[in-house]
């Protein structure tokens, strides 16, 4: 419980909405009950093309920080997806 509009919106992997929401003041930091933020919630999206395009929305103008939250074990140590994306979220 706890998500927030822009949660479901990156697990749909629709980069313009997250775009459009952070830029109407959604909250990109905004943690569920469980401790996930949107960004957690993009990188599950099962389209892997998506990941890259929505880590560098969320970290880049959402300022995520891809290794913090969940539990105090950001995104970046359950990452299964593209490589490239991957890279991106532990520089």
């Amino acid at each position: 419980m706890g998500e927030t509009l822009l949660h479901f919106a990156a697990m749909s992997g629709n980069a313009a909405l997250c775009r459009y929401l952070l830029e109407m003041g959604a909250n990109a930091n905004a943690e569920n009950d469980s401790g996930e933020n949107p960004l957690h919630y993009a990188m599950w999206n099962p389209r892997h093309e998506t990941h890259i395009d929505l880590a560098r929305l969320f970290v880049q103008k959402g300022e995520v920080d891809p290794t913090q939250s969940y539990i105090f074990n950001g995104i970046i140590h359950s990452y299964q997806g593209s490589a490239e994306t991957f890279r991106f979220l532990v520089h």
